[in-house]
């Protein structure tokens, strides 16, 4: 997201429009030079991770979970991950005898993530996932039923998945009622964790198109942003 200020800062010559290519790794970093700092103003991405068509076989994208996929954007001043749903398109190549599913879906984000040093982008595959199933915590801001499925205490409440247990290595717990502990797998948010179960493995890349990429807009700003009233 392009502001007002930002606009401004740009015509006077203080701040210059930049973009950035990101993908076809696992990681990447967007480096930014002493005395200035970047805003990345919104990202385009083009999720990959299907499974390319082989000789003498078929293979489809749920096999390997490609359907879900994640993208992070880190840094010293913040952790930020966007979990996507690819889309697909079914390709029948007769001459070849052969099928395929290729993604055929973008998604666009605008943002407004300031970074002062370097940014880092990693990329990981969705997983299984095991909700569980008991009483929302009292610190839910629940209803009771038939408005909501109610909380500890409540009349008629009804078991939710409040807990989901993401079936990885990791066994990552993502509990949306609990703050996280440090040291502890909980989290407040659904993060896909990075693990031998989610990894992009470098054979997978290798002669297919199973890449994601990230078209990567940001403001490069001269100075530092305490003294811009950013």
């Amino acid at each position: 997201m392009l502001t007002t200020k930002l606009e401004e800062l740009i015509l006077k010559g203080r701040a210059f429009f930049r973009t950035a290519v990101i993908g076809g790794t696992q990681k990447a970093t967007i480096n930014i030079a002493e005395d200035r700092f970047i805003i990345i103003t919104d990202v385009t991405y083009f999720p990959g991770f299907y499974r390319r068509d082989l000789e003498g076989g078929t293979y489809y994208p749920d096999e390997k979970f490609d359907f879900t996929s994640q993208f992070t954007i880190y840094g010293n001043r913040g952790y930020n991950n966007f979990v996507a749903r690819t889309k697909f398109d079914y390709i029948d190549k007769t001459f070849q005898g052969r099928q395929i599913y290729a993604p055929s879906n973008h998604i666009r984000y605008d943002l407004y993530l300031l970074h002062t040093d370097q940014v880092g982008f990693s990329f990981t595959k969705g997983t299984d996932i095991v909700p569980g199933s008991a009483q929302a915590p009292a610190d839910n801001p629940g209803y009771v039923p038939p408005l909501d499925y109610g909380r500890v205490g409540d009349t008629g409440v009804i078991n939710t998945s409040t807990a989901t247990l993401i079936n990885t290595a990791t066994n990552r717990i993502v509990n949306n009622s609990d703050r996280p502990i440090s040291g502890t797998n909980s989290a407040e948010t659904f993060i896909i964790p990075f693990d031998a179960n989610t990894q992009i493995i470098a054979s997978e890349m290798k002669n297919s198109f199973n890449y994601p990429i990230l078209h990567v807009n940001y403001v490069e700003v001269l100075g530092l942003p305490n003294n811009l009233g950013i």
